[in-house]
């Protein structure tokens, strides 16, 4: 789960580190089934896109096939 969510959803430029707040969302499995992932994965990718828009930034990281889903 900690892999699905650090390299798929909520990856960074790294590719390679996985956030430790991870590890206090999925502490209930349980309460975590309950969660709207989709929903934050889009929040996640809509910061990203913000901060990829800033001057001098070359790069966006994020759940990109989603953006595509969106926008078609």
């Amino acid at each position: 789960m900690m892999y699905v969510m650090g390299s798929v959803l909520f990856c960074d430029k790294s590719g390679a580190r996985v956030g430790t707040h991870f590890l206090r969302i999925l502490d209930d499995v349980e309460e975590a089934k309950q969660y709207a992932w989709g929903s934050a994965t889009l929040v996640y990718l809509y910061r990203q896109l913000n901060i990829a828009s800033r001057y001098g930034v070359k790069q966006l990281v994020g759940f990109l096939p989603l953006l595509e889903v969106i926008f078609q």
